[in-house]
């Protein structure tokens, strides 16, 4: 039986039809696909960049860590102890680092336990450090072998400027402290303070200044003086001997400070509080708090008397 030629039209555009629409489906599903592998890669990238700024940290506060145990090495060494085992820790770290950056895995995977067990061994030699100190300082000796110790002491540290110049300076930087958190207020005769960008003479009776002292592993927990200097408009520095004021070296040469304190450092992000008494009133105008630890500046501020 003829088939009718409109019949054999239709089934072959029913046949284009269905071929189109499975083209259209192949090309959907593969543009969704390469959606979804757009959208993997992104969040691959963005992991591997925070992962990434994150071993970066690591490895920054490892080499913190290796500063810390240089600076008890010079310590030690001026104690007179053996350094064995922090020159044997101070090369295990040198050789950690390295692996470190050269993307070992093992390394990578076991750097927060590596820098806790740091921490806690240093933590442990720089008691041992302190407990040295005080026997050294609890010992009473006469002046002939003080002397012999002097001499002794300082034939070493010669030595040790000589031959460890980069090292002393690394240290130097690294352990000068830092102010943080400064404040600055008035306080009337009554004890009332008041925390506010310029004063009044009438309640400026005492000037109060409080900061605390920033982390700072490689510091040396000792004795440490702490100065301030105020500063008037002119640069002039008010101090009075009669009411704590008096002279320290800086930059090399004799200046005035306003007022001394000295403290224990322990770092224990500990605060450290200034009251200073003019003892007459303040000319108008601009005021600069300079800070400084062991002579070195640590941190400024300012206020205004109207």
């Amino acid at each position: 039986m003829a088939q009718n030629p409109n019949q054999k039209s239709g089934g072959k555009s029913s046949i284009f039809l269905i071929i189109i629409l499975v083209l259209l489906g192949v090309i959907g599903y593969l543009v969704y696909n390469k959606i979804v592998d757009s959208d993997k890669i992104e969040q691959q990238d963005s992991q591997i960049l925070e992962l990434g700024d994150s071993i970066q940290a690591k490895i920054h506060d490892l080499e913190e860590l290796q500063t810390a145990y240089e600076s008890l090495k010079l310590q030690n060494e001026e104690l007179g102890q053996n350094n064995d085992s922090i020159n044997a820790k101070i090369n295990e770290l040198q050789e950690y680092i390295k692996q470190v950056k050269a993307g070992n895995a093992s390394k990578i995977k076991n750097l927060n336990n590596m820098i806790a067990s740091l921490n806690k061994d240093l933590a442990s030699k720089e008691q041992e450090i302190i407990s040295l100190r005080k026997e050294r300082d609890s010992l009473v000796v006469t002046v002939d072998t003080l002397q012999k110790e002097k001499i002794v002491m300082n034939d070493s540290i010669n030595a040790l400027r000589t031959n460890r110049t980069e090292l002393e300076e690394k240290v130097a930087i690294a352990s000068v402290l830092k102010a943080d958190n400064i404040k600055i207020v008035a306080v009337n005769a009554k004890g009332k303070e008041f925390d506010k960008e310029e004063f009044k003479n009438k309640n400026l009776d005492k000037l109060k200044v409080t900061f605390t002292l920033a982390d700072n592993k490689v510091a040396r927990k000792d004795k440490k003086q702490m100065f301030i200097r105020v500063l008037d408009s002119s640069g002039k520095v008010l101090f009075d001997v009669a009411d704590g004021g008096g002279f320290f070296v800086l930059n090399g040469k004799e200046s005035p400070y306003t007022l001394k304190e000295s403290i224990l450092f322990d770092n224990t992000n500990q605060q450290i509080t200034f009251e200073y008494k003019k003892g007459s009133e303040y000319p108008s105008g601009a005021y600069t708090v300079e800070l400084y630890g062991d002579g070195n500046l640590i941190g400024t501020s300012s206020f205004n008397v109207k």
